[in-house]
């Protein structure tokens, strides 16, 4: 399916805009304050974020869906760089009970899309085909749930783009993503 999320958004939307029946854009004020609170390493990476990015406090153990080790593992193959929460506890994975399949949370600093745009098309594809491979077989409609937070050139504010569709679309959020870092 080709969807062209970018051209349906406009920043005159404000600071929560549904764009289709799939994606949803809202401003992320805490992203700065919480990447202090838990200390990171490779700035220039792309994070997977725990569940509990937004409230857990600095001795909490970090909560990340089953699948992020491996998807870890993947994206680390295809080149993807990858930062990592230096000073935090041993992270621990929650078993998602929903009919959907929870990805984790990616965070892309402005840095990347400064310095290798191109990445980030390239973490898309790979966490796209992931899924689409662990949920082959499954009868219906295949539904997933995923979110990316970006850091905007500039990197005084954030915005996040909330996913509920197919994974196979999850590559043509890549244009919105370079749209809202570039405003």
């Amino acid at each position: 399916m080709n969807l062209d999320f970018a051209s349906s958004y406009n920043l005159a939307d404000g600071p929560f805009t549904m764009i289709s029946d799939f994606v949803e854009i809202s401003d992320c004020p805490t992203m700065k304050e919480r990447g202090q609170v838990f200390h990171s390493s490779c700035p220039q990476g792309i994070f997977l974020l725990p569940d509990n990015f937004e409230t857990a406090k600095p001795d909490e153990a970090l909560r990340y869906p089953p699948d992020t080790p491996t998807l870890r593992k993947i994206l680390l193959t295809a080149g993807v760089p990858l930062g990592e929460f230096s000073e935090s506890p041993k992270p621990t994975y929650v078993v998602n009970r929903s009919a959907a399949w929870i990805a984790p949370v990616l965070f892309i600093p402005a840095m990347i899309l400064i310095s290798n745009p191109a990445i980030v098309s390239i973490a898309l594809n790979v966490v796209s085909n992931y899924i689409t491979d662990a949920l082959k077989g499954l009868s219906g409609p295949k539904h997933i749930k995923f979110e990316v937070v970006i850091e905007r050139k500039g990197g005084r504010t954030y915005k996040r783009i909330k996913y509920n569709g197919d994974p196979e679309d999850i590559p043509e959020l890549s244009d919105l993503i370079k749209k809202l870092a570039d405003e």
